[in-house]
């Protein structure tokens, strides 16, 4: 077996319609090419592989995406995962159209509770642009971090929200559309703005 040989399995059962309870670990630079209806029963409590729409993007560079089961990716969400970064999607947690999720190689990674929804048109990055130095333009000068981002379990994030690095967002918290996450939020809060 090569060292892709497996994930690319899972991939190919993952656009057949083939269903399991592992998790799917995708590691190859993908674009999803085959259509796929979505399952009747993706919110059963019964197990069925990840759904992820043809029309993601995965831009590893030997980045890792942890999906589990009955996690959903729809239309036009891009995951990014520098070298060695770590993106993890839990049960039952879906991502809207046109997200982006982006784990670089110094952030210590993106992780997604359990049935946690991700409104259309969201950021959610444990990364930054180097913007204090002075030394070269900003498009050379590097990712800063504060560490990675911890979205728990039945988190709500509406559409067009951001999600900055280091930020920890509570378990069962709602953050209203078109917010900017840029300090820790705790379990049960509702915030905006």
């Amino acid at each position: 077996m090569t060292f892709l040989s497996k994930p690319i399995r899972l991939l190919k059962r993952l656009l057949t319609g083939y269903y399991s309870s592992n998790p799917v670990y995708i590691h190859p630079t993908s674009i999803f090419s085959q259509a796929e209806p979505l399952p009747k029963d993706l919110m059963s409590e019964e197990r069925a592989e990840p759904f992820v729409h043809s029309s993601a993007i995965c831009d590893l560079d030997s980045g890792l995406i942890e999906l589990e089961h009955n996690s959903k990716i729809y239309e036009y969400v891009i995951f990014r995962a520098g070298a060695g970064a770590k993106i993890k999607l839990g049960a039952f947690s879906g991502i809207s159209p046109f997200s982006i999720i982006q784990s670089s190689n110094v952030g210590g990674g993106v992780t997604i509770g359990r049935a946690v929804m991700i409104g259309p048109h969201c950021m959610v990055t444990d990364a930054d642009h180097d913007f204090k130095q002075l030394d070269v333009e900003m498009a050379f000068a590097g990712a800063v971090t504060k560490g990675p981002v911890v979205i728990e379990d039945g988190v709500w994030l509406g559409a067009h929200c951001t999600v900055t690095s280091g930020i920890t967002i509570g378990h069962d918290a709602v953050v209203a559309a078109n917010s900017v996450v840029t300090k820790n939020v705790a379990p049960y809060d509702i915030v905006a703005g």
